[in-house]
């Protein structure tokens, strides 16, 4: 592309110089300006996250055997990291860039001579992590239920570093795991429509699931109370629209020609609906110490609908029918019964979520940090 600016530059004299150099100029500014795509490991980079790219660098290993580029590119990022962290006096983040880089395979890692890892100090390393994240978990509190949560899981989390220490951990873990609620029984409270209820208590089981509790009629360690209001119950409401128009037949004269033959037609078009509006309050409260661990309530409605058209000729007459538009029919729309067991379910969809926004002690969700 140079070349073929220089050409034109010198065949054009001394005019065409001036302007093919600002044409010239312009591109490579344009060029050089341009953002290049930025991939997620130098995002990770870019934010200082440099576990977070040296994981990613790792994944990518996994799939397919680094070139010498990748290989380089793993160096710069674990030496930058580790000087970053140890600067910052983050032992814990420092410590995590000998992990990943110590599970590579071997193969992998007798590429990468700049990265050198003392075992020894590695392993005193991870003794005094634990023994500092050991005593964060024991200063924690455990007041509430989303204490006792997050005290369990911070002793989760320094399992992985002091073996010496692991049976102590295991100990005070269980005393705070002991304490904390995970089992759970419901109850309808109030409310002023009996057959909602009902449509509650039908699918509760149903609907109430994978949040942090297991569901139980014996001796429950929370209780959920649900009381709903029925504000609105409209069912099978129709709105009729109507409106004039004209329809263009289309048929075959006595001389065999093409004809046209138009009608005015009056269309009415219904809109029919079912409809409910509900408020409900929800609370759930510990019976081992009697603390509501979480309430709220919420207004939802649930609808269902469905439409159709009508056509009837008012002026003149129609040669064939079958050209002309066909009624639509009327479909039927759920029955009370069924109309609100779908509430019900909406309802019960709608706490479920709130509860499965609650921490979680299960250890299977813990991702160590």
């Amino acid at each position: 592309m140079i070349n073929y600016f220089l050409g034109q530059i010198k065949i054009g004299g001394q005019m065409n110089y001036k302007k093919y150099l600002i044409l010239f100029l312009s591109i490579f500014i344009l060029i050089a300006c341009k953002k290049l795509p930025v991939d997620d490991v130098q995002e990770s980079i870019n934010k200082k996250n440099y576990n977070g790219a040296l994981y990613l660098m790792n994944e990518k290993f996994e799939k397919s055997v680094p070139n010498k580029e990748e290989l380089e590119r793993y160096s710069k990022i674990y030496n930058k990291g580790k000087k970053y962290f140890l600067l910052k006096n983050d032992l814990k983040k420092a410590y995590r860039m000998d992990e990943l880089y110590l599970k590579l395979p071997s193969s992998i890692r007798e590429k990468l001579p700049k990265i050198q890892v003392d075992i020894n100090k590695h392993n005193e390393d991870a003794k005094t992590i634990g023994k500092n994240q050991y005593e964060k978990a024991k200063s924690m509190k455990e007041n509430t239920f989303r204490e006792r949560v997050a005290k369990y899981i911070e002793y989760s989390k320094v399992l992985c570093y002091d073996e010496s220490i692991r049976d102590t951990i295991l100990t005070d873990r269980k005393k705070i795991e002991d304490k904390i609620e995970k089992t759970m029984d419901y109850k309808i409270v109030g409310g002023n429509d009996e057959l909602l209820n009902s449509k509650i208590a039908e699918n509760y089981r149903g609907y109430i699931e994978y949040n942090p509790f297991i569901n139980t009629k014996d001796n429950p360690d929370t209780i959920l109370e649900i009381t709903t209001k029925l504000i609105e119950y409209t069912p099978n409401k129709v709105k009729e629209t109507k409106y004039m128009n004209d329809f263009d037949e289309i048929y075959t004269d006595e001389n065999g020609k093409k004809a046209t033959n138009t009608v005015k037609y009056l269309g009415k078009h219904f809109f029919k609906t079912s409809n409910i509006k509900v408020e409900v309050k929800y609370k759930l409260t510990s019976t081992l110490t009697g603390e509501v661990i979480l309430q709220g309530s919420k207004t939802l409605d649930y609808e269902e609908y469905t439409y159709w058209d009508t056509y009837t000729v008012i002026s003149g007459t129609l040669k064939d029918r079958s050209q002309f538009y066909q009624d639509g029919r009327e479909e039927t729309l759920s029955d009370k019964e069924r109309f609100f067991r779908e509430m019900a379910i909406k309802i019960l969809r709608a706490i479920n979520q709130e509860l499965k926004k609650l921490p979680d002690y299960d250890f299977l969700k813990i991702y160590i940090s």
